[in-house]
């Protein structure tokens, strides 16, 4: 594997963690306690991040096809 895509995976990896993070954090009293313009935003991260985790894992996966 090349270093760009050691990265890659590295980032992608990254990423999860912080998914499962703000995932774990919606429905706890803290976020509850936001504004809804905040929890909205956060949703609104998450949405997105979510969204650039699939795009990096279908390069990743394109890699291991070769």
């Amino acid at each position: 594997m090349e270093s760009y895509q050691e990265r890659v995976v590295e980032e992608l990896v990254a990423l999860n963690y912080k998914i499962i993070a703000l995932r774990d954090f919606l429905p706890s009293e803290c976020f509850a306690s936001l504004d809804q313009d905040e929890q909205f935003r956060l949703m609104e991260q998450l949405y997105h991040m979510q969204e650039y985790g699939k795009i990096l894992q279908e390069r990743v996966n394109a890699w291991l096809a070769v």
